[in-house]
């Protein structure tokens, strides 16, 4: 029974396995060969199906972070921020992602802290226990995790089982249909070949249990790569479709985010390859494919994006034998179930479809001490792998083909995917295959096995590189150091060196592959090169190498050394240049980029090398028989060397024109010698080379190779065994080489060096300017580009090693006849070949040379290879910050950039730096830019020769230095010491340890003895060459390194004894001691002393001894015993100084004599009268300014007539002055939303501090406990931390904000004639540039200001000339609650009856009240209005300009908006920004007045702005009053039926009435500052500023409480009580709370309703901050009418207010009662019987926003934009260029548009989707740190509020910097460039200095 029962699964389990074949072979016909998304669910349910998986087993559970016993692999994103922690990973590739990194568990530990450049960087290596061994995450230990999520139902066997047979047929379908995919490579170009390859490509029925019919519709299919440019995509898509443009970007659109695309369908092959031809005419990859494989293809599409959905699902984490079982059908062999074997397609020589993959063997060349991978038997049992360095080659190639595993066709396939489906793959590959500890090491034996065919397809077939399968594995691979250790054991190393040396060679990495180079042995190919892909493969050795912990497997490594040195020497002495001497170049060799490219990579290979070589210790160094484990570096390297050095070379490919170019061969010639006699007789032999003449080059790589082993040689630890390896050479080159004589090989190889050494100085001194400026280019990126440690500092290296070699006598003649100098060292200087012009500057260059080669001694020291990058870097941030202190942006622009990009430069950046601390430690909070200084303890190891140094540099750090030495002089003995009087001591170098200490000697030469003497001639006596009279012009940078290098040589005395024994038998000491005497060398004279000292008292001579080499030698003209001889040294250099001065002054003065003689009448007829007129102009001026300065005390004055376009007085005394002002609609006027779902946005409005004048929270006595206050706190913060980004304001059909005009003003002004003539220049200034984008819009009246550049588009002018009106008289008695209720009681009515009944006395006097009141103020030249307030000049100047503003002003506001209602909204705009700022000004004198108020944070600006707008606005009133008033009677007007023009006084009198008594303005939500700041006071009807401000304040009051009782009632069942009791914060009287409470009752209208009195403090609290605003508003309007105010007057009436709130303060300063007596007031009875439609009307007027408004909240972090918002989206969902809108919060696609708009989504989003902003748009844009202004389809890009540890913006990430949010800069982003309006002079300003050709988008 059991049998049976087992009999019939297996049967079902087969049936379950034909049927999928059979569904998945009979689809594409079924479906009719169309691929629709309903297709892609079908087979996404039907692959469910057969996998037994439900949509909860497919749940990825995004928020679940836990990966208990496994690695988190964690993918990062581009823009998160990634962890390193180099104290507990293995090594600077091990990340941890934000979720895995836990600070507590790294405290003390060297974290390093970076952003994501790019996608796909790799993911988390949180358990992999070789990455981080301990300590690992909470979410790897299940800390936190409940049982019940823990646990999880282990599969059954029978369920595995049809896991593992299902997910196989999947796998085998997808290989079967890839496997015929050829035609996207090699694209068919006939019609044969198309159906040929449609047909072959069926699948067989015997495997699929049904036929594969074709289909007769054929497509044309176009693919993405990275050469083409959008535009030229769509052209072609277009011209080849015939379609519309809009298809052809949809197409490729698709194409660029898929990967490929069909372009048309037709069954006519031959008119698709008639537009197939059109399509690729320009290069893109274009196919014709039948649509049964098209349509198979994007099955398999679906089924990878469902298998990268299996590995990220629940079910596959929380199951270990369902990842084993998912890896092991990738690892198992593929069964192949197509009817056909694929037709063989070749393509430059490689075969792309075999039918079976091959494996070509190395052992041949080199046998790896290991056959078989240290794989477990079991795994390779079950996975049927074999080791395929046991089975014997089959092919003639000497390779064998072999079953390959499904993994290995995916990998061979991979490139055949749509690049959306390779990206799925590789991410799916990672989390499987690689990160599956159990199966990792088989994952990379099968993927080194076929490496050598991925290589190849990478290399020269992959149009996407960037989405390689290569680069993924490695890096994943490649990095894992048991992975290494068995890949070094195995062998594999070689085949890849193997593969790449090939590539180079003939273009292809394998031999096997027909190629017309593969006789080349020698020679490189330029097409090869160019591919920069091949250095990818020197990453993937860099791996291995340094990666691996195994010391025997570094000894296995340096086998394959030989194979290594014949790559190498592809580059060496490649490219070559010659001098060109007679004309300039024609043509500039330019490809000079991709040769340093190269050199690069090879370069630091060879410098990883080295570091690991110099890991073994002294048991793997030493062999048994004596000999040296370095000799398998050095011999095969020495000998490659030699042999192109000294043996002659062939060229090939270059003597045949088929191949010429193609591959170069060229090299530098062969070392020859001449031998040459010294002054003793000495025969001595020398590398016989001209740089002028002979050909050189920057590119050795094999010279750095030898260099860095020699360098981190371990056993290379004394001069003996310096001078083996140099035998060594010297061994091999007589072998090789039978004329060579003894040391002809360190003279040969190391003259390689020295060359480029000289070569670079001869193009310093523009030598070399005719070969144009790429030569120099090249020399810079040859001594300060990423390669100068392998280039430049190796070849100065290989030269001192050279000079330790050779005698001091052979190696300084070595040195001076290279540098072509050994003429001038003889005093034969018109001999030099350098010719008068260049040889000083020679001279000059070979002085720094020597400086730097007995002082460099970096390399020369024995450290270890560990220790030498700290050190490097070290050296860059000591010798950068010594000279002051930097910001990290300045400090890292002058470092190089690949020493900044070194992980652990923030160590040593931490170690040797220190932040300088503010000085005024307020600011330190606002100002959050952090300046580094160099620890004092480090200024010792500053080199002012250090070798990057610049001449400038150099000498500013000598000044450094002196100046450092002069304080500690003055702080240790309190002695003052000018810097002229102090000599900087020269680099101490120790050589006792270092295995070239026989360097030194070079200075004990007589050569060199020679060179210094002549050299102190040369500069102290003059030639015929010199153009000044003085000796020493023009050379003292010569003289002073010349004393300089002295000093460094008579400083090695104990070394060399130099002094003693050689510089005592030359004149120089005697020759330095008469310059002392010489005034002319003062300068010099502190050197002088300091080597004169070393020299007599120091160098062991005894005093019979110096007076001997000097003969006037005193003691204390060497060594100063007092100050005295000092100043008599001081004194003498200004005597010298003062002669020479005197000189000067006497020649200028007898050519004064001169002049004087010769023009003395005119002078004399020119003086006299001039010079009285000029003293009386100023003694009238002074007299003015002290006449007007008491009268403008107490007035403020109006912009003054400065003209910013003409700088002239105007013309006439009726010219009107004006300032610009711009008029527009702000979008932040905003009113509470009642209906968001969370109440956040209702809560948020009223949890602010009551005081809008308060930085931060409001604490004081009257505010209740924090506990109550921070609930609601906690609970806007916890949906703040849950949204992320926002919440943004509700942007719904219910619109809750609404837009009013704005007036700004940069307050700059002009003539209004200027103004009308700057218009017209305008105009014809965009006419002639009609390309460029113009900031302003004259259609809507915009310009921009010649100064500032700010956006206007009105010309405002100016009639006033000063404002003078007091403050303190018009507020000064204040108003009781009881005068300001009978106010309200008096009638209007009675005045309106009075004014009808004597309508023209009244009319009368209204209008000569509002007349006079405004012509008293006008400059008498701008008043317009005649006889008796009658009659209008209408030609009048000014007139005209009032009447042109009035026009322009009707055009940009709202319709029925007038001056008033734009500056009542201006006020209201700029109250808005002032919400929530401080008083930053306070100091403790003014706190002791009393506080301020809100008067004093207004600007200048703005002060200005509004007071011009209120005299502009009260001209055009009394001019509208004159105009309406003149001619008709108002009782006529009144008692007409015809709809005349009503006169502004009637106006004003019914808006006053309205004011008082009408109640349809309270239930309508009427905004009674609006009201206030449209009305007037009137004294003729005994109503003044205080009354009018005081009605409008309690009718505001009123209307707030009917708003607040109307919203409580309406939503008050939605709203949270404990949340409400929080607003409830301010203390109320007992009495107050009862009148509120009895108010509310009587309101509702319930009988019997008792309500608490806490209801009274809520809605006190929001009545508090309903009502501060409209106070704020108040006070700014006030303070803009009565411009006379002083802070005593203000301080005065604030000191007895005992309340802390601001309402109370402003209703103290302007006299009417506090919000509490209001409310005493209020009489419960007048809030009865209001009707439900009036009650309706309230909740509909709804409530304006009191609390700070200001942009969406931003996360604290930037990362967790991407962690937490982009890390929840699939790969194809994430937006590429996010960007989010900072008013409503939405997250959009910056770069993807919708087809058939035309603009992008930002902009579509602006103007159609978002808060209604007028066109103006502010966007954040995450991955590049910046901020997208928009403004009406214009904008720009500024800085994020983002800032790094170092208080930057690091726009784009370029510095890779964990950002934070800056509240300041955030601060400033949402009121002064949002609240303030300047985003649009922000874009004027940016566009208007930059030149753009192509819109703004190309900023």
């Amino acid at each position: 029974m059991g049998n049976f029962i087992i009999i019939r699964m297996d049967d079902q389990q087969e049936s379950s396995k034909a049927l999928l074949r059979e569904y998945l072979a009979e689809l594409p016909s079924k479906c009719n060969f169309k691929l629709t998304p309903d297709v892609s669910k079908q087979i996404l349910d039907t692959v469910n199906t057969f996998m037994l998986l439900t949509d909860d087993d497919l749940d990825p559970q995004d928020n679940n972070h836990y990966h208990v016993g496994r690695p988190c692999v964690r993918k990062f994103l581009k823009g998160e921020t990634c962890y390193r922690c180099l104290t507990c990973g293995y090594d600077e590739t091990c990340a941890l992602c934000s979720y895995c990194f836990q600070p507590e568990r790294h405290i003390g530990h060297q974290v390093h802290k970076s952003i994501i450049q790019r996608d796909n960087a790799g993911c988390c290596d949180c358990g992999d226990p070789e990455a981080y061994e301990n300590p690992r995450c909470d979410y790897y230990n299940g800390v936190g995790l409940s049982k019940d999520s823990h646990e999880f139902q282990i599969p059954s066997s029978e369920y595995v089982a049809n896991f593992n047979d299902m997910l196989s047929i999947l796998l085998d379908y997808v290989i079967d249909v890839l496997s015929q995919a050829i035609s996207c490579l090699v694209p068919p170009s006939t019609v044969e070949e198309v159906t040929t390859l449609s047909d072959a490509s069926s699948l067989d029925p015997s495997i699929y249990g049904t036929d594969d019919p074709n289909s007769d519709q054929y497509a044309l299919v176009v693919y993405n790569d990275l050469m083409h440019q959008y535009r030229d995509a769509v052209q072609r898509v277009r011209f080849a479709s015939g379609k519309a443009t809009e298809f052809a970007q949809m197409v490729v659109e698709r194409c660029q985010t898929h990967g490929r695309a069909i372009v048309i369908i037709s069954d006519h092959i031959s008119l698709l390859l008639k537009r197939q031809k059109i399509l690729t005419t320009t290069g893109l990859t274009a196919c014709i494919r039948s649509t049964r494989d098209i349509f198979r293809e994007a099955m398999c599409d679906v089924i990878i994006h469902w298998l990268l959905k299996l590995s990220e699902s629940t079910i596959i984490k929380r199951s270990t034998e369902l990842r084993n079982c998912f890896s092991r059908v990738f690892m198992r062999p593929h069964h192949d179930g197509c009817a056909n074997q694929p037709l063989p397609v070749y393509k430059n020589g490689v075969l792309l479809s075999p039918a079976q993959l091959k494996y070509v063997p190395f052992q041949n060349e080199y046998m790896p001490p290991e056959l078989v991978w240290s794989i477990p038997d079991d795994i390779k049992k079950e996975c049927r792998y074999e080791d395929l360095a046991f089975v014997l080659p089959r092919e003639k190639d000497g390779s064998y083909t072999f079953p390959a595993s499904r993994f290995q066709f995916i990998l061979f396939y991979d490139l055949r995917l749509c690049r959306l489906s390779r990206l799925r793959l590789h991410d799916m590959l990672v989390l499987m295959l690689v990160n599956n500890l159990r199966y990792k090491m088989l994952t990379t034996a099968q993927f080194l096995d076929i490496y050598d065919d991925l290589l190849t397809l990478f290399l020269s077939f992959d149009r996407e590189p960037e989405c390689s399968i290569m680069p993924t594995l490695t890096t994943q691979l490649f990095t894992c150091p048991s992975s290494c250790t068995a890949i070094l054991r195995h062998g594999d190393v070689y085949k890849m060196i193997r593969s790449v040396d090939n590539y180079l060679r003939f273009g292809a990495t394998s031999t096997s592959v027909r190629s017309p180079f593969s006789l080349n042995k020698d020679g490189l190919l330029v097409s090869s090169l160019r591919n920069r892909k091949w250095g990818h493969m020197f990453m993937d050795l860099n791996y291995i190498i340094t990666r691996n912990p195994d010391l025997l497997c570094i000894v296995y490594f340096l086998q394959c050394f030989p194979k290594i040195v014949h790559m190498f020497s592809l580059l060496q002495s490649r490219p070559m240049l010659k001098r060109e001497a007679a004309k300039h170049v024609e043509y500039e060799f330019t490809d000079y980029g991709i040769f340093f490219n190269a050199a690069s990579v090879v370069a630091h290979f060879g410098e990883s090398i080295g570091k690991v070589f110099n890991r073994l210790d002294e048991a793997h160094l030493q062999l048994r028989n004596g000999g040296f484990i370095s000799d398998m570096l050095y011999v095969p390297l020495i000998k490659k060397m030699v042999e192109i050095s000294f043996l002659p070379h062939q060229n090939f490919f270059t003597s045949n024109t088929k191949t010429l170019g193609m591959v170069i061969e060229e090299r530098e010639a062969p070392v020859k010698f001449i031998t040459d006699v010294s002054d003793d007789g000495v025969s001595h032999r020398y590398v016989d080379f001209d740089v002028l003449s002979g050909k050189v080059s920057f590119i050795h790589p094999l010279h750095s190779t030898l260099a860095w082993i020699m360098e981190t040689d371990r056993s290379l630890n004394s001069p003996m065994m310096m001078k083996r390896v140099m035998q060594l050479i010297n061994d091999i080159t007589f072998k090789q080489v039978p004329s060579a004589k003894i040391g002809d090989g360190v003279k040969g190889l190391f003259d390689i060096s020295l060359r480029t050494l000289v070569w670079m100085s001869q193009i310093k001194v523009g030598l070399w300017v005719r070969n144009g400026l790429s030569v120099r280019t090249q020399m810079n990126i040859y001594k300060y580009s990423g390669i100068r440690e392998c280039g430049f500092m190796k070849d100065l290296f290989l030269t001192q090693v050279l000079c330790s070699y050779l005698s001091p006598e052979e190696g300084m003649s070595t040195l001076l006849r290279r540098w072509g100098l050994l003429e001038w060292s003889e005093m034969h200087y018109g001999q030099c070949e350098y010719g008068s012009q260049h040889t000083i500057e020679m001279v000059e260059e070979f002085l720094l040379f020597m400086i730097n080669l007995l002082t460099e001694d970096f390399h020369l020291q024995k450290n270890p290879a560990v220790e030498t990058l700290d050190m490097v870097i070290a050296r860059e941030l000591i010798h950068t910050l010594c000279f002051k202190p930097l910001n990290y942006s300045q400090l890292i622009s002058l470092i190089p950039e690949h020493i900044c990009a070194e992980k652990r430069f923030f160590i040593i950046f931490e170690k040797f730096t220190e932040e300088v601390p503010h000085k005024n430690p307020s600011s330190a909070q606002i100002q959050e830019l952090k300046t580094y200084k160099l620890k004092d303890e480090y200024f010792s190891l500053v080199d002012p020769f250090y070798i990057y140094y610049s001449a400038n540099r150099r000498e500013d750090c000598i000044r450094i230095l002196k100046e450092r030495i002069r304080k500690n002089i003055f702080r240790e003995k309190k002695e003052k010491v000018s810097l002229s009087e102090i000599a900087l001591p020269p680099k101490h170098v120790d050589w006792s340890a270092s295995p070239y200490s026989d360097l030194p000697k070079i200075a004990c030469s007589k050569s060199f003895l020679r060179f210094l003497r002549n050299g102190l001639q040369y500069c102290t006596t003059s030639h015929e060459s010199d153009n000044n009279d003085s000796s020493l012009s023009g050379k003292e940078t010569v003289f002073s390194l010349i004393l300089h290098l002295l000093h460094i040589a008579v400083d090695q005395q104990k070394l060399t004894h130099f002094g003693s024994e050689y510089l005592y038998h030359t004149d120089i000491p005697h020759t330095l001691y008469v310059l002392l005497l010489d005034s002319r060398y003062c300068f010099f004279t502190p050197k002088i002393r300091a080597i004169l000292q070393l020299f007599c008292h120091e160098c062991g001579l005894t005093g019979e001894q110096v007076r001997h080499a000097i003969p006037e030698y005193t003691k204390n003209l060497v060594i100063p015993q007092s100050r005295d001889y000092a100043q008599e040294a001081k004194k003498r250099k200004k005597l010298f100084a003062k002669k020479k001065r005197d000189r000067i002054l006497a020649k200028i003065k007898h050519q004064q004599k001169l002049f004087e003689e010769k023009h003395s009448d005119e002078m004399a007829n020119e003086n006299g009268p001039e010079s009285k007129r000029g003293s009386n102009v100023d003694v009238d001026m002074n007299t003015e300014d002290e006449n007007t300065e008491g009268e403008a005390k107490n007035f403020w004055k109006f912009p003054e007539e400065r003209c910013i376009l003409c700088q002239m007085p105007p013309e006439s005394s009726d010219e009107p002055f004006g300032v610009f002002s711009y008029v527009s609609l702000g979008n932040e006027f905003r009113q509470v939303p009642y209906s968001d779902d969370d109440g956040y946005w209702f809560y948020k409005a009223f949890s602010d501090s009551p005081n809008l004048d308060q930085k931060s929270g409001y604490i004081n006595s009257e505010v209740q406990s924090i506990s109550t206050k921070s609930q609601l706190q906690t609970y806007l913060k916890n949906i703040e931390l849950k949204s992320v980004i926002g919440p943004g304001f509700p942007n719904t059909n219910s619109c809750w904000n609404e837009n009013y005009p704005i007036i700004t003003s940069c307050c700059h002004g002009m003539h209004f004639s200027c103004y009308l003539n700057y218009i017209k220049s305008i105009k014809s200034k965009q006419i002639s540039q009609i390309t460029r984008t113009i900031p302003e819009d004259l259609q809507k009246h915009e310009f921009l200001c010649p100064l500032c550049k700010a956006v206007n588009n009105i010309f405002v002018p100016v009639f006033y000339s000063n404002s003078g009106e007091s403050f303190t008289q018009s507020f000064g008695t204040p108003i009781s609650i009881s005068n300001l209720n009978a106010l309200e009681e008096l009638s209007f009515d009675s005045q309106m009856q009075m004014f009808i009944e004597r309508s023209d006395e009244c009319a009368s006097t209204i209008k000569n009240e509002l007349v006079n009141s405004v012509k008293e103020k006008v400059k008498p030249g701008h008043w317009f209005i005649d006889g008796n307030n009658t009659i209008l000049d209408t030609k009048s100047k000014a007139f005209l300009a009032m009447e042109q503003a009035i026009a322009t002003m009707s055009t940009l506001s709202l319709p029925f908006d007038g001056i008033s209602s734009a500056i009542s909204s201006t006020i209201e705009s700029v109250e808005i920004s002032l919400r929530g700022v401080g008083y930053t000004e306070l100091s403790n004198s003014d706190a002791a007045h009393g506080p301020k108020i809100l008067s004093f944070q207004l600007s200048n600006q703005i002060i200005t702005t509004l007071r011009v707008w209120c005299q502009f606005r009260d001209l055009v009133r009394c001019t509208e009053t004159v105009a309406s008033t003149s001619r008709t009677s108002s009782s006529h007007l009144i008692e007409s039926d015809e709809k005349r023009f009503l006169g502004y006084p009637y106006r004003l009198l019914g808006l006053l009435s309205n004011i008082f008594h009408d109640n349809d303005l309270l239930y309508d939500g009427e905004d009674y500052f609006k009201l206030l700041v449209g009305a007037e006071p009137l004294k003729s009807l005994g109503l003044s500023f205080q009354m009018l401000v005081a009605i409008c304040y309690k009718r505001h009051v009123i209307q707030c409480l009917l708003k607040i009782f109307t919203t409580l009632q309406h939503d008050g069942k939605s709203l949270d009580g404990d949340l409400l009791s929080c607003i409830g914060d301010i203390t109320l009287s007992d009495p107050a709370k009862e009148v509120l409470r009895d108010t509310m009752m009587v309101y509702l209208g319930t009988t019997g309703l008792t309500l608490s009195l806490d209801i009274s403090n809520v809605i006190y609290g929001m009545l508090v901050r309903l009502v501060t605003p409209f106070l704020r508003r108040t006070l700014i309007y006030s303070f803009i009418q009565f411009a006379n105010i002083s802070d005593e007057e203000l301080s005065t009436s604030l000191q007895n207010n005992p309340s802390g709130l601001e309402c109370d303060r402003i209703c103290k300063v302007l006299g009417i009662p506090s919000v509490e007596e209001v409310i005493l007031s209020l009489r419960p009875v007048e809030f009865d019987n209001v009707s439900p439609e009036n009650k309706m009307r309230l909740y509909n007027s709804r409530i304006y926003y009191p609390g700070r408004i200001r942009l969406i909240n931003l996360p604290v972090r930037l990362n967790d934009f991407f962690t937490k918002i982009c890390g929840k989206l699939s790969s194809g969902e994430q937006p590429s260029d996010p960007a989010v809108c900072l008013y409503c919060g939405e997250v959009l696609d910056m770069q993807k548009t919708e087809y058939g708009d035309e603009y992008g989504p930002c902009h579509t989003h602006v103007l159609w989707d978002c808060i209604n902003s007028n066109g103006l748009g502010m966007f954040f844009v995450p991955r590049n740190n910046c901020v997208l202004l928009l403004s009406q389809k214009k904008g720009i890009f500024i800085e994020g509020p983002y800032v790094d540890i170092h208080g930057e913006c690091d726009m784009d990430s370029k510095k890779g910097h964990d950002l934070h949010l800056c509240e300041r800069k955030f601060d400033e982003l949402s009121r002064i460039i949002w609240l303030e309006h300047n985003i649009q002079n922000h874009i004027s300003r940016q566009m208007e200095c930059q030149v753009d050709i192509g819109g703004w988008q190309t900023l």
